[in-house]
């Protein structure tokens, strides 16, 4: 999904970006990006996982920025609210490209300024998913740097503590990147 994410949005070396989010997709996107020769930094709120970017040699920070610096703004949050969607078309300097991975709900309905696209000539894209050839290519940079995802799986539950599993995804109290059952 994160490899998918950069190559729509037409990722080479040198860019500035900003991940909005520090979930997994946010992480593991800001990632990628460094893989890429990316200049990147990871913007969010959950301090543990924050950390476990700058492990991963991620720059981060939970200050937003609206000084228009970025080449390319990567929204990995969605849900309903759209203050973060304001903070990355307000990141993106003019002529860049704000790509939107995190997953809105289906009656979520964002009010757009239009004319800021035409003026700072913005590029909004969206982004779902991933081909057969970027699966492999995210396998073939795991197993380059095996070491680097082992403390991905922050929790592990059975099916039968499925509700507990959730409440942990939800209220995300300590380090919660990736929940596997």
């Amino acid at each position: 999904v994160c490899i998918h994410a950069t190559n729509v949005s037409s990722h080479q070396a040198g860019l500035q970006c900003l991940v909005i989010g520090d979930g997994t997709i946010g992480v593991l996107t800001a990632w990628v990006l460094r893989q890429k020769g990316c200049e990147v930094r990871l913007l969010g709120k959950h301090y543990q996982n924050m950390e476990f970017a700058q492990e991963l040699g991620i720059e981060t920070s939970d200050q937003g920025s609206t000084n228009e610096r970025y080449d390319s703004v990567f929204e990995t949050v969605g849900r309903t609210q759209p203050s973060t969607l304001d903070l990355a078309l307000r990141s993106v300097r003019p002529g860049g490209r704000v790509t939107v991975l995190g997953v809105y709900t289906s009656d979520f309905v964002y009010s757009l300024v239009a004319r800021q696209l035409f003026i700072k000539e913005t590029e909004l894209k969206g982004s779902n998913g991933y081909r057969p050839e970027e699966f492999t290519e995210a396998v073939r940079l795991i197993a380059a740097r095996p070491t680097a995802f082992t403390g991905l799986i922050s929790h592990r539950f059975t099916l039968v503590n499925a509700d507990a599993a959730i409440q942990t995804a939800r209220k995300k109290y300590d380090f919660t990147m990736k929940i596997v059952f």
